[in-house]
């Protein structure tokens, strides 16, 4: 983090997830959403684990094995739902639309749209792995990309796709 500063600002003092359950997620590039009456807004996304954020330190991490966070989401599942709330960081003047690799301040207001839960592990992760296509830049009434860089991943990724097939 030392020789990459901008990371250092989206990280802070987060470090290794003691699981997928409790880390927060948090999209770096931007959307622009617009209501019927035209006004716009342009936002981040963020999923914050209703389970809490905690982090290893690196001795943990030591401790840990390889696919330690792959094993323990498994056991988590298996005994109760993971759960995330889903947020629109609202930018502000001056913050940088087009540039993920700057940071807004968590000061930002944030907008709840709503929860998702995971309930269940696919039956085949390998079949769900070369088959699931994320498309982070297409565009949805009243929500499109603000970002170029997420025009030029829809693009991208379903080259990955066929690669994994």
């Amino acid at each position: 983090l030392a020789t990459h500063p901008h990371a250092g600002q989206f990280l802070g003092s987060r470090t290794y997830p003691v699981s997928f359950a409790e880390a927060k997620y948090f999209g770096i590039n931007s959307e622009k959403f617009t209501n019927a009456k035209g006004k716009s807004v342009y936002v981040r996304y963020q999923f914050v684990p209703r389970a809490g954020e905690r982090y290893l330190t690196p001795a943990e991490r030591k401790a840990e094995g390889p696919r330690y966070l792959q094993d323990e989401i498994v056991q988590r599942v298996a005994k109760g739902p993971v759960v995330f709330d889903w947020y629109a960081q609202i930018a502000a003047p001056g913050d940088a639309i087009e540039d993920p690799s700057i940071a807004w301040p968590d000061t930002r207001k944030l907008v709840k749209l709503g929860t998702f839960s995971l309930d269940r592990v696919p039956a085949d992760p390998g079949t769900a792995g070369r088959t699931l296509l994320f498309l982070p830049g297409q565009s949805h009434p009243g929500v499109e990309a603000a970002d170029p860089m997420l025009v030029l991943r829809n693009t991208a990724y379903p080259i990955s796709l066929g690669e994994r097939q």
